[in-house]
């Protein structure tokens, strides 16, 4: 599951993966982290494994990971828990690509935004790239590689033998106060 939310908007919304239901819906955190209010389905889409958010003016671009490429939807807006007022418009397509696959959200600094990204190729989990990109020009998603992590990187220092036990890494998140990595 992916948490999103956008900078001009005070609530928090996910859009968890739907693999079983070929459709990429939308919830509203009603109590965190237990609650959720369904809003709606978005699209409907086969195989949606990854959705990553970036919201700007009543528009909110949605990287959609579906069966091993990206695609990225531009959605206008009037109310964004009207699902019905949605303009939805495909800008973006990739061929096959196993290192397109989000892998956190943006990462959103006074200089730059980062956009997170899985390496599956060789296996799921291999490394973390991090791309200086424009959300709303996908096409600068992978133009300037930021930083690549790999599970050798990371130090857990309640693991005793840290090399047996990370087999991978595959979301980092990051705010003011905490960093989170999800590893394998």
């Amino acid at each position: 599951t992916q948490l999103t939310s956008g900078k001009n908007l005070a609530d928090i919304y996910m859009i968890p993966e739907t693999l079983d239901v070929n459709e990429i819906r939308l919830y509203k955190c009603v109590d965190f982290p237990e609650n959720w209010k369904f809003i709606g389905v978005i699209l409907k889409e086969r195989a949606v494994d990854t959705n990553l958010i970036f919201t700007s003016d009543n528009i909110f671009y949605m990287y959609s990971y579906i069966e091993e490429k990206l695609k990225v939807y531009q959605i206008k807006y009037k109310e964004f828990e009207n699902i019905a007022t949605y303009e939805k418009k495909l800008i973006y397509s990739s061929g096959r690509n196993l290192t397109l696959r989000g892998g956190g959200n943006f990462i959103i600094t006074e200089k730059n935004i980062i956009r997170v990204s899985q390496d599956c190729r060789e296996r799921y989990g291999k490394a973390l790239f991090f791309y200086e990109c424009d959300p709303q020009n996908p096409k600068t998603i992978w133009n300037k590689e930021w930083k690549r992590i790999i599970p050798d990187q990371i130090y857990i220092s309640d693991l005793k033998d840290r090399n047996e036990q990370i087999e991978g890494i595959h979301t980092y998140n990051c705010n003011g106060e905490y960093e989170i990595i999800d590893i394998l």
